[in-house]
């Protein structure tokens, strides 16, 4: 959900809440895909030297901090420099629920798993983009946006369900 929200609402966000112009805000959506791509690159390294819980949870708390830089204060350049670090920390999560979701005990097969993770992962970015946009009518882009600082942090909470 995190990752189709960012790319559909932060050039809005960082337009109107933050007044960047709009090739400025454009960049919110290339800081991002800059941190998920480093991210992704150096993933299994991060994994191999610090396993999957502390990978899990050290992911967890820089998106959430990222986001929080991101979302709670007012300067778009500040803003792409918090939008990097929600791309480094939420590189890894989907490679590692699937990593996960392929050794769920009980189990029979390695795709049960993993299709599990993907029907749930595919489900948030088709609905949380137009979920962000019916919130943001009620209380506002920002705080709409602060939902996936909420999600975003509980992730993190539950790293010790990860082993690997």
């Amino acid at each position: 959900m995190s990752e189709g929200a960012i790319i559909d609402w932060i050039p809005l966000f960082l337009e109107k809440e933050q007044g960047a112009a709009q090739s400025l805000s454009l960049l919110g959506i290339a800081a991002f895909q800059l941190g998920m791509t480093t991210g992704r690159f150096t993933g299994d390294l991060l994994r191999i030297r610090f396993g999957m819980e502390r990978l899990f949870w050290g992911s967890g708390v820089l998106s959430t901090a990222g986001l929080a830089l991101a979302l709670c204060q007012g300067e778009a350049a500040i803003s792409l420099g918090g939008l990097v670090l929600v791309g480094l920390g939420l590189s890894n999560t989907v490679p590692l629920l699937f990593t996960a979701g392929s050794s769920v005990a009980g189990q029979g097969k390695a795709g049960t798993g993993i299709s599990a993770v993907a029907g749930v992962g595919y489900s948030g970015i088709l609905l949380g983009p137009p979920a962000i946009g019916f919130v943001s009518d009620l209380v506002g882009l920002r705080l709409a946006l602060c939902v996936l600082l909420i999600l975003v942090s509980l992730l993190w909470l539950r790293a010790d369900e990860l082993k690997g």
